[in-house]
């Protein structure tokens, strides 16, 4: 069952500025999806444009349905802050119980996931007096506390330490439910179980790749290779994505590795 899907999406934020290019893309049931590209790639307002936060006029349906007619639907949780804009003055349990209040849940939910991250000492603190990393856990935490069909989660595990984003990994591979994450950390794939990779560059999203793990396996060249390949622009250069190596083409590592499109040899 899908349950995003996304037809030839555009998105410009002036009539100069093509944020989004030509977007199409499926989540189906249980899917974690991960969108891997650098910042300013369009990541986030692919986003807000699931999210309703952007117009797209009937380019998305959700369930079906497209996103312009739906109404107090719970099914689609996220930490993405721009959909949280809640009073800095709140305390965190103030903050966990309007949100989960507002769908219909037990704020307790969220002080459970609290205490899983180990963050019951914040509990009533000032939103405006955690450091960069709490908000961002906090913002998880809500996300993740709906336990919804759908959940769209921008950069989880930015600015939050190790021994937390291990915790959080394990909570989203114990999940039976649809993901997208966005992330500029490669090692992601690695962690989460059977998730699929997206590619974004300069508002293209690439072909999807199943699961998402076999980008380890495949290989970069600037030349394009005599096998199937994803080929990937910008700025008027392309490398190809090949499953064979040959004498032009470098492993994968890491996402400094997948974008370095301006060294050609």
């Amino acid at each position: 069952m899908e349950r995003i899907k996304i037809e030839n999406l555009e998105y410009f934020y002036n009539k100069n500025e093509h944020v989004l290019n030509n977007i199409n893309f499926n989540l189906t049931s249980k899917e974690k999806n991960i969108i891997i590209g650098s910042n300013g790639s369009g990541k986030t307002t692919l986003l807000k444009c699931i999210l309703g936060i952007l117009k797209t006029e009937k380019m998305i349906k959700i369930e079906g349905i497209d996103i312009e007619q739906l109404r107090h639907y719970t099914g689609l949780s996220t930490n993405l802050e721009d959909a949280l804009h809640i009073s800095g003055d709140l305390k965190v349990n103030e903050f966990i119980g309007y949100h989960l209040k507002l769908k219909g849940l037990n704020p307790e939910n969220g002080i459970q996931l609290l205490e899983h991250f180990n963050l019951l000492n914040i509990i009533n603190q000032k939103i405006s007096k955690l450091s960069s990393g709490q908000k961002r856990m906090l913002n998880n935490i809500v996300a993740l506390a709906s336990d919804s069909k759908i959940t769209i989660m921008d950069e989880p595990a930015s600015d939050v330490d190790p021994g937390r984003v291990k915790l959080l990994v394990d909570l989203i591979n114990s999940r039976d439910q649809a993901f997208i994450i966005t992330s500029h950390n490669l090692s992601l794939i690695k962690r989460i179980e059977g998730s699929t990779l997206s590619i974004m560059v300069n508002g293209r999203l690439y072909e999807k790749i199943v699961p998402g793990n076999n980008i380890f396996s495949m290989y970069i060249s600037y030349i394009k290779p005599p096998n199937k390949s994803i080929e990937i622009t910008n700025e008027g250069k392309n490398i190809y994505l090949t499953s064979e190596r040959t004498e032009n083409s470098r492993s994968i590592e890491k996402l400094d590795d997948l974008l370095s499109l301006y060294e050609v040899n």
